[in-house]
């Protein structure tokens, strides 16, 4: 299973995807942590994700922080969520920087290729 970045475009004025991105009107992530992620700082929240949705129960809390930039972050498994017979997972996602912080929460579908994919709010 892999999360691409461009999964979190949606987690409004919190995210920002790390390729293919400058394409869209993206004033709204203006002053956001994600205006400053580096392609590292994604790769560990994207690999943080994954182990929330493929390996942790409802209370877990699982951080990331890369000692390049001083960003970092957690994801908290809030819980599972049936979405029309379908099993989600909702998430609460909180990342900073130096100067700036934002949290979300979303839920996240288990396909039937056992990808997940994020639903709309």
């Amino acid at each position: 299973m892999k999360i691409t970045p461009r999964l979190y475009l949606a987690l409004a004025g919190l995210l920002l995807a790390a390729q293919g991105a400058y394409a869209f009107n993206l004033r709204w992530l203006e002053d956001t942590p994600a205006q400053h992620f580096t392609d590292e700082d994604w790769r560990l929240l994207e690999q943080t994700v994954g182990q929330a949705l493929n390996h942790s129960v409802k209370g877990d809390r699982l951080t990331w922080s890369n000692p390049e930039t001083g960003h970092s972050g957690s994801v908290t498994h809030i819980g599972p969520v049936d979405k029309d017979g379908q099993p989600c997972i909702r998430l609460g996602i909180y990342n900073e920087t130096d100067t700036l912080s934002g949290s979300t929460v979303a839920s996240f579908c288990r396909q039937a290729d056992d990808s997940w994919k994020m639903e709309g709010k």
